[in-house]
């Protein structure tokens, strides 16, 4: 009885003390540093699960960047979402850009609204006033770029600031075939280093580079404005649909995916100054080899047909890499200076073949069995003028602790050099 009495007591304190305002007060506070945390260091999500809406956060450790253009940077890019019946859905993704150092607020919105009853149909828009890499495909991370460039005065993001609209629709029919167009518009600004830029004592005798592609151009560009119509198309041949209740979803193909794109610059609307017709034509595919592996590739033949007036955002862009962190092997060249083989040629092919082994050798080496790691290999190589063609080749292991991959790169040049390097792919940092 009286153990009994001395546990109702100790209960009876604790639910007195847990009800109390200064541990309530205490409580209240540990809930706030976490929810803070979340938002420096991780991002958070909030969702509302009885109307379908979601809010999404990026970690403010993130949005913070740093380039020799604008200083410091805060990026803020949250996310709004909602799904409705169906495939429908909508999403609202503003952007508050502002840099410390050139004092320059950029702001801007983009909005999707995916629908379809059968088949799945977009239509988006996006404007405002932004920064955009001279290839707008984005091919810099800026938060690695921020580190290198204040750590090694390296400085590989090249970026212009734009005035911009942008309006797109894209449809599937059916029969592996898909159709998008979409029309931009952008008032381009060039933008020129600070002045007053760190020096660091560990690289004196290194400089930064102008913000401009040093690989293809001797100066910054020109002022100007470019109204751009892109019209899109793909076809995977056999492909098979699954019939739901109110929609049909594709499951695939033994086919390849082909594609073509045809981009105009039209000379003229709205004070418009480009005019160009650029042309891109793409096959690629994965085969299952069961237990040989996976062979995946991607091939790719494009051109200029009309070269009239080109800025190089304009230009024929191919997605480099100067970091020790991946870039998706099939459709980047690992070693490759971000603008080297930038260009407005009429013709350019390029072709990114990868085998995944998976357990085809490691299952006969005892360590590579026991961790259950993998070989991969591939190759990437350029075409882009007579006589002119860069190629990459690597070898890697991947599956390590489930995530990690390593890649050895040789490199070989038209000038004949032969660049070699490591890359790694981390879950989290590659895009």
């Amino acid at each position: 009885m009286l153990e009994e009495r001395v546990d109702y007591l100790k209960k009876d304190s604790l639910e007195q003390v847990q009800k109390s305002p200064d541990y309530l007060d205490s409580l209240d506070r540990i809930r706030n540093k976490l929810r803070l945390s979340n938002f420096i260091f991780t991002g958070k999500t909030i969702s509302i699960q009885k109307r379908k809406e979601s809010i999404n956060f990026r970690s403010l450790l993130s949005s913070f960047y740093y380039n020799t253009v604008e200083g410091g940077v805060l990026n803020l890019t949250p996310s709004y979402s909602k799904r409705y019946e169906g495939r429908n859905s909508l999403s609202i993704n503003p952007v508050i850009r502002y840099g410390f150092g050139n004092k320059h607020l950029n702001t801007s919105i983009g909005i999707n609204y995916n629908y379809g009853k059968k088949y799945p149909k977009s239509v988006n828009f996006s404007g405002g006033k932004n920064v955009f890499q001279f290839n707008n495909d984005q091919p810099v991370p800026p938060f690695l770029n921020s580190i290198v460039t204040l750590a090694s005065t390296k400085n590989y993001l090249k970026i212009y600031e734009a005035s911009f609209f942008k309006i797109g629709y894209n449809t599937s029919f059916g029969n592996g075939i898909s159709v998008g167009v979409d029309f931009q518009f952008q008032n381009r600004q060039p933008l020129n280093n600070l002045s007053d830029l760190p020096s660091w004592k560990s690289n004196p005798d290194r400089a930064y580079t102008p913000n401009y592609p040093v690989e293809i151009s001797t100066s910054n560009m020109q002022a100007n404005k470019a109204s751009i119509i892109n019209l899109r198309m793909s076809w995977r041949p056999g492909s098979k649909y699954i019939e739901l209740p109110n929609q049909k979803r594709n499951i695939g193909s033994k086919y390849p995916i082909f594609g073509l794109t045809v981009t105009q610059g039209l000379q003229g609307l709205f004070s418009s100054d480009v005019y160009y017709t650029k042309w891109r034509f793409s096959m690629n595919d994965n085969w299952n080899l069961k237990l040989a592996g996976r062979l995946n590739y991607n091939v790719t033949v494009s051109g200029f047909l009309n070269k009239t007036k080109v800025f190089i955002p304009d230009y024929q862009h191919y997605q480099g890499n100067q970091l020790i962190l991946s870039t998706p092997f099939l459709n980047s060249f690992q070693l490759a200076p971000y603008y080297q083989y930038s260009n407005t040629n009429k013709l350019n092919a390029s072709a990114h073949i990868e085998y995944h082994l998976n357990g085809l050798l490691t299952n006969k080496i005892p360590l590579f069995k026991k961790y259950n790691w993998f070989f991969v290999t591939g190759v990437n190589a350029l075409h882009f003028a007579p006589e002119s063609n860069y190629i990459e080749t690597y070898f890697g292991i991947e599956n390590i602790l489930k995530v990690i991959r390593v890649d050895f790169i040789q490199g070989f040049e038209p000038n004949g050099n032969k660049p070699s390097g490591l890359r790694l792919t981390l879950p989290f940092f590659n895009r």
